[in-house]
């Protein structure tokens, strides 16, 4: 995953599978750079943040399809909650593309939902660039 050009590249065995825009962790939420991988796996999850309800980035958001862990609490995962890809949206998770639950955007790529058929428990994530801005200084890594 590069984070510079917000873009996920899915290989197996060194050979290129799909590639498709996702939106990673903001600048105040950046997602890590560093060699994961994937922990757990949830088809419908519930993810809320850890900061209270009246706290200023507080989100609790039911029904995220196709959940994968990488990094604690850091997942790939679809978003049917917005449509800007290609640009970071969220708190150090990776937003995918998915109609699932997608009463918004209901024709959008199915990405989220393919990434779930291809990956397994163990699999590799690699995540590289740097997040649009930051410097490469302020990038966190694993």
């Amino acid at each position: 995953m590069d984070l510079s050009s917000q873009n996920l590249v899915a290989c197996r065995n060194g050979v290129t599978s799909n590639s498709f825009p996702v939106s990673t962790g903001t600048p105040k939420h950046a997602t890590d750079t560093g060699s994961f991988a994937i922990y757990r796996r949830v088809a419908d999850e519930e993810m809320k943040s850890p900061e209270g309800m009246f706290a200023p980035d507080f989100y609790d958001i039911k029904h995220v399809p196709w959940t994968q862990y990488f990094d604690g609490g850091a997942a790939l995962h679809g978003a049917w909650w917005h449509n800007n890809f290609g640009h970071p949206m969220s708190h150090g998770c990776v937003n995918i593309s998915s109609p699932t639950d997608n009463t918004r955007w209901p024709s959008a790529a199915a990405n989220a939902n393919w990434l779930w058929s291809f990956d397994y428990i163990g699999d590799p994530v690699i995540v590289h660039g740097v997040t649009p801005g930051l410097s490469a200084s302020q990038q966190p890594s694993d």
